[in-house]
């Protein structure tokens, strides 16, 4: 599955942040490097890269990191910011 952020979503990285800002309502969601990362493998090249993201940095299963995953896009989606394409 790919995804995509909503049409008025800008994707902005500084220094050790990552900041999606929503033109539609004014607000903004910061998310600490590591959500930078996945945020970064699941719009280039879907969930299974995000996953693999998060078990080469962490160690960690790859159901752990695909339960992480998951958990993030939800949040993501329920905020209105990404879509599946």
């Amino acid at each position: 599955m790919d995804f995509a952020l909503e049409a008025q979503v800008v994707f902005v990285e500084e220094r050790d942040d990552t900041v999606l800002l929503d033109q539609r309502v004014g607000g903004y969601w910061r998310m600490n490097p590591c959500g930078g990362l996945v945020l970064r493998a699941l719009l280039a090249a879907g969930r299974w890269a995000a996953v693999a993201v998060l078990v080469d940095l962490y160690e960690i299963s790859a159901q752990e990191a695909a339960a992480d995953v998951d958990d993030f896009v939800r949040r993501l989606r329920e905020a209105d910011l990404l879509v599946s394409t």
